[in-house]
């Protein structure tokens, strides 16, 4: 028996795509990107991230250097966007005492 190289290289490529196809219509790619990390983490109820890790997830641009401006330009937008669109994920995050760089990312 021969097997089509095409045809199992074209059904991998679909099954990782299988995971996007339920990606709502976002306007920014800072909410996709959120949108698929919180997607793969939805067992757990909460979780902690540095400020550091959080940027470099969103790749956020060099004027987030602080918990604020990360905050004010990216994090509210990405939860506004997210309402818009009616996301069916929601969530809030808050900064942890105590720990300035980390944040504590809860699913609402």
């Amino acid at each position: 028996m021969s097997v089509d190289k095409k045809r199992i290289k074209y059904s991998r490529k679909n099954k990782a795509n299988d995971n996007l196809r339920n990606v709502p219509e976002f306007r920014s790619i800072y909410s996709k990107i959120l949108y698929i990390y919180l997607h793969n983490r939805m067992e757990e109820k909460a979780f902690y991230i540095t400020l550091e890790e959080l940027k470099d997830l969103l790749m956020a641009p060099a004027l987030a250097h602080t918990y604020s401006q990360l905050r004010i330009k990216v994090l509210d937008n990405i939860i506004r966007e997210f309402e818009e669109v009616q996301c069916p994920l929601r969530f809030k995050y808050e900064i942890v005492k105590g720990e300035k760089d980390k944040v504590k990312i809860s699913y609402i």
